[in-house]
């Protein structure tokens, strides 16, 4: 019965973590498009949305360290 119990947990655990990598992957994958956009456009520093852009990705790197 404890192995049924264990076999169970760790497939519960390895669903959950599929999930979250999953998560992280969508989540970078916004940040990266949104900077290679901001990147590929006019070099000027009046375009709207910029600033927003690089502070998602910083606080992406912050809450994402590896």
């Amino acid at each position: 019965m404890n192995n049924i119990h264990e076999q169970f947990f760790k497939d519960m655990h390895n669903t959950q973590m599929t999930s979250i990598n999953e998560s992280i992957i969508k989540d970078a994958r916004k940040v990266i498009l949104g900077l290679l956009t901001q990147v590929s456009t006019d070099h000027r520093d009046d375009i709207p949305g910029k600033d927003d852009v690089v502070l998602d990705a910083l606080e992406w790197l912050k809450n994402n360290k590896s």
